[in-house]
């Protein structure tokens, strides 16, 4: 061990590591500084192991009968399972581990110069800002912490944070920092100029069919993406949607979005009333059919300028949803209609797939693979290229001061809960700087996928 990582150590003792092939527990000599862990078979003697610490580690702590374990996960890489004699040192771990993974060094809030609201909810707003060192703009989701802690939501924060960090698509609006303050979390995502498809529906009404097959392809291959990697959405809807300035999809917030074990599913009740699936409304468990349902009623809102189930009275809505039909206009195209209907299936087991979509006639002339490489242009732009719009979005004054706004500050331990939040992904080019975790293996544990690595361009084969 040379001097540099004697200087940075932080824990050093002995633990119990979990052999992947037979599970036996074996001890070892384990030090964590602030850019690896370092696992030995004596103390720091004859290496094990060397993990790097870089975004996409993952920790978990899971208790096995009596016993608190520590599960370290990694893309491309088996978990590696840690416990103790006692829980504490264990827990020690995974919140130290927790606290120096992700880390943006030194930004806060006034890194950036606030121009506007974009929008405002419960948990906080989002806001129009320019990085002062680069003139580059984005969008900033600050929420405040003590909401979060109220509502019982920091897990779900994690959750996106988690999700954020894990995906790079050309239809998801990227997560390029995040950070804390005292009192907020803030997001720095990727500006979209174009505002919100849902301003689209209200300026334009119908939505012309060329344009919707677009951002249908554009969204179904995003959802494709997120599903290969055991993401649900569970929030579809024109809202979410965002067109950049050359008119490209962007799909965004990631609050309601569950990251799935492979063969799991879900049963908590989220989405907004009009979209969402009858599982979930006859309270039965779902998986990521749900999405494909919002998908389908997003492409009938986008060519009819209406929903195809609507009620001011929630319970009657929810009727509808698991009972009716969608009705379309007599002259309506076989196409559309059988794209739609086929999306809508009451039975998510029948309900049409990335593959079907991918295949169907709706699509004729339309090549996935161009609308993916961006090689077509979007029949609307909403903005010139490289300029600034904030009308697209729900209109919201100015601000006047770009500092941090005042809000009660939380004490130490509850903010404790929101150690290993920060995050610096993206340089200013849009160029991934994280790297996968590193693994130096001499144990018994080969590199196997336990998380799906991510791919850009997942399409079936026809």
């Amino acid at each position: 061990m040379d001097q540099n990582q004697i200087d940075n150590q932080i824990l050093a003792q002995w633990l119990k590591k979990k052999a992947s092939k037979f599970g036996f527990w074996h001890r070892r000599f384990c030090v964590l500084t602030n850019k690896e862990i370092i696992i030995y078979k004596k103390e720091k003697k004859d290496l094990v192991h060397r993990i790097k610490i870089t975004p996409d580690l993952q920790t978990q702590l899971v208790n096995e009968g009596s016993t608190l374990t520590l599960i370290i996960r990694s893309s491309g890489n088996k978990p590696i399972t840690f416990s103790a004699d006692e829980g504490e040192p264990i827990l020690n771990w995974a919140q130290q581990i927790r606290k120096i993974t992700l880390m943006t060094p030194n930004m806060t809030i006034n890194d950036f110069e606030v121009l506007s609201i974009i929008a405002r909810g419960f948990y906080g707003k989002v806001l129009l800002a320019k990085k002062k060192d680069t003139g580059e703009f984005y969008a900033i989701k600050e929420i405040h912490k003590s909401r979060l802690i109220r509502s019982s939501q920091v897990h779900s924060l994690f959750m996106e944070r988690n999700i954020l960090v894990k995906t790079h698509h050309p239809f998801i609006a990227n997560l390029l920092y995040a950070f804390l303050s005292d009192t907020k979390v803030y997001f720095v995502l990727e500006y979209a100029s174009g505002g919100e498809l849902f301003y689209q529906i209200q300026q334009r009404g119908k939505i012309p069919e060329k344009e919707v097959k677009m951002y249908i392809a554009e969204l179904a291959m995003a959802l494709n993406y997120l599903h290969n990697n055991n993401i649900i959405y569970r929030d579809l809807k024109p809202e979410n949607v965002l067109l950049d300035s050359q008119g490209y999809a962007k799909l965004t917030d990631f609050g309601l979005a569950k990251i799935l074990n492979v063969q799991d599913s879900a049963s908590t009740f989220y989405g907004t009333s009009e979209y969402i699936a009858p599982e979930i409304l006859n309270k039965k468990s779902y998986g990521i059919e749900i999405d494909w349902w919002a998908l389908g009623v997003l492409t009938y809102e986008l060519i009819f300028g209406n929903l195809p189930f609507s009620n001011p009275n929630k319970v009657l809505l929810f009727e509808s949803i698991k009972n009716d039909e969608p009705k379309f206009p007599p002259n309506v195209d076989p196409k559309i209609k059988q794209f739609i209907t086929m999306l809508l299936k009451k039975n998510p087991e029948q309900r049409g797939s990335f593959k079907d979509v991918f295949n169907h006639p709706f699509f004729d002339g339309l090549n996935f693979e161009d609308v993916y490489m961006k090689k077509i242009q979007p029949e609307f732009v909403p903005v010139a290229p490289g300029s600034v719009q904030q009308t697209k979005y729900d209109d919201e004054p100015p601000v006047d001061n770009p500092l941090d706004s005042l809000t009660t500050p939380i004490d130490s331990i509850t903010n404790a809960q929101f150690q290993g939040f920060s995050y610096a992904g993206f340089n200013d080019d849009g160029d991934d700087d994280s790297s996968d975790v590193k693994v130096e293996d001499s144990d018994d544990d080969n590199n196997d996928s336990s998380l799906k690595p991510t791919s850009l361009f997942d399409l079936p084969q026809v």
